[in-house]
């Protein structure tokens, strides 16, 4: 459905409205969070029929 970030975590919801939290901690620089966030962002919006 939806993912964002806020204060160090990565949230990714999922269609049955549960969430994933991924700490930004797990990588390696803020590049790796940026390139993942960036990924699912356009995962969702490729697979979200409304």
């Amino acid at each position: 459905k939806k993912t964002y970030r806020k204060k160090g975590f990565l949230f990714i919801q999922t269609k049955e409205n549960r969430c994933i939290i991924i700490p930004e901690r797990v990588f390696k620089n803020g590049e790796e969070t940026e390139k993942l966030y960036n990924f699912v962002k356009e995962q969702i919006a490729k697979n979200t029929i409304e």
